[in-house]
């Protein structure tokens, strides 16, 4: 049996959880080469706020997503890729400027 490449809590057993905003982006994950794997963190509510995207990198190789929806917030952390690849995935989905 393949593993999928999206890991993390489930909805549950055929759908896997994450805010809207960051849909394009994950797929865009998806389809890069150099990724290994997307864990889905939690999401959690918070007041309305401006939608927005950062990068942090947690250790060689893994970096940490955080995505802020309208009302949401959610945390992925990515095994592989780089921060330049992370950066204009981010840009192309229009989730933050160059």
């Amino acid at each position: 049996m393949s593993k999928s490449l999206l890991s993390g809590k489930k909805f549950n057993s055929n759908h896997q959880t994450y805010i809207p905003n960051a849909k394009t982006f994950l797929h865009g994950l998806k389809s890069m080469d150099s990724v290994k794997k997307i864990f889905l963190g939690e999401i959690t509510t918070t007041k309305s706020g401006k939608q927005s995207a950062k990068i942090i990198k947690m250790n060689e190789g893994m970096w940490e997503v955080t995505f802020r929806g309208v009302i949401s917030v959610q945390k992925f952390r990515v095994v592989g890729g780089s921060e330049s690849e992370l950066q204009a995935l981010l840009i192309k989905c229009k989730l933050i400027k160059h």
